[in-house]
């Protein structure tokens, strides 16, 4: 996302107001990144520089930069707080008890019956269960969480 394509936003101004206090100039080009766990980054170059000019020098090297992001993305996940991170979640203890009761082939109304929770409350934990565990369904939460060690299969 070329920046001066956000110009108009009301946070403009806002945003490189105090961009300028820092020596940061109005050019500049962010490349977001996503992994392979739902993880996510970016990657923000600039040069000062005009409009014309920094849309044709990036023009030359927007495939370069978006290869370099990718690559210290990759390299910051592979360090060791963040992979322990990844593949570690932080679950609540609601969050874990949810999934071993679905592992346990509970529907989400008998979960929240044995829980003492709404039903409403048991899709809130297991939608942050699922966010935490990078899962798209209820289904492959609990096999990560099993494979985690997490929870236990019944």
């Amino acid at each position: 996302m070329h920046w001066h394509l956000l110009r108009g936003l009301p946070q403009y101004e806002t945003v490189f107001t105090q961009a300028h206090d820092f020596g940061i100039p109005d050019q500049g080009v962010t490349i977001p990144v996503h992994g392979p766990f739902g993880d996510k980054g970016m990657l923000s170059v600039t040069r000062k520089l005009s409009v014309d000019r920094w849309e044709t020098h990036t023009r030359h090297i927007m495939s370069d930069l978006q290869q370099v992001a990718a690559v210290v993305h990759d390299h910051v996940m592979q360090q060791g707080v963040v992979m322990r991170a990844m593949r570690a979640p932080a679950l609540s203890e609601r969050e874990r008890e949810t999934l071993q009761w679905i592992a346990a082939g509970k529907s989400q109304a008998d979960v929240a019956d044995i829980l003492n929770i709404s039903a409403r409350t048991v899709e809130v934990h297991l939608r942050s269960a699922r966010a935490k565990l990078g899962a798209l369904s209820t289904a492959q939460a609990v096999a990560r969480a099993i494979g985690m060690r997490m929870i236990y299969p019944m």
